[in-house]
């Protein structure tokens, strides 16, 4: 049995090894291992490419999600899946014709905010298990227009 000093010690101890552990991972995917992809705000659209060789077979499952776990874009057995994205993404993302033939999962973005800055990985998926990720940081860059001013605007 351990002294009470030493379990009063352990527990923030285990926490705070938890939360570095979190903050070791998320940097070395924002730096190491992501596709940096930037943007102005105000583009019509941004495309997050994700090219594959490897075969794919029918069952896989291509799925595109933000940092947070927010589902993104979900293509799956042969089609896209609008019902099982989060609303924020809804009519604002699209894949090319047969993605998992072709091997071009990459992501089109339309209408991008700063809101959409952020990590988003794109994972491949298959029914006997097994996953694939690819990383990638979106940078949305600049002010909306509507909050632009200059010294000359505020003059009377």
């Amino acid at each position: 049995m351990f002294p009470d000093w030493a379990i009063f010690l352990l527990v923030p101890l285990s926490l705070l090894l938890s939360i570095a552990v979190f903050f070791i991972c998320y940097y070395v995917c924002l730096y190491a291992v992501s596709v940096k992809v930037e943007v102005d705000l105000g583009a019509e659209s941004v495309l997050l490419p994700y090219r594959t060789t490897e075969y794919l077979p029918r069952d896989v499952t291509g799925e595109w999600r933000s940092f947070v776990g927010r589902k993104v874009h979900v293509h799956q057995n042969g089609s896209d899946r609008p019902e099982q994205q989060h609303q924020r993404y809804r009519t604002r993302t699209s894949m090319n014709e047969d993605p998992l033939g072709t091997g071009d999962l990459s992501l089109t973005l339309r209408r991008p905010t700063q809101r959409d800055s952020g990590m988003y990985w794109c994972g491949i998926r298959a029914f006997l298990g097994g996953q694939r990720l690819k990383w990638f940081h979106l940078k949305v860059k600049g002010q909306p227009a509507s909050l632009c001013l200059s010294a000359e605007s505020l003059s009377v």
